[in-house]
């Protein structure tokens, strides 16, 4: 399974928002729900400007 994290975040380092893309061939929404759920918050040290940042990750 692929999926794709995207995350945006402000000049001070906290997060505006996230989403996450999944691989339509691989997909299974119960583990999509999963990650989405369990996935906290994240905050990052302050960049000085928005930021958006693109995450690939991959379940055998």
């Amino acid at each position: 399974m692929k999926y794709v994290f995207n995350f945006t975040f402000d000049a001070r380092g906290r997060q505006l928002a996230r989403g996450l893309i999944e691989d339509r061939e691989t997909s299974r929404p119960e583990v999509t729900a999963c990650l989405a759920a369990a996935l906290p918050p994240i905050a990052i040290p302050p960049p000085g400007a928005t930021v958006r940042v693109d995450v690939p990750f991959s379940l055998p």
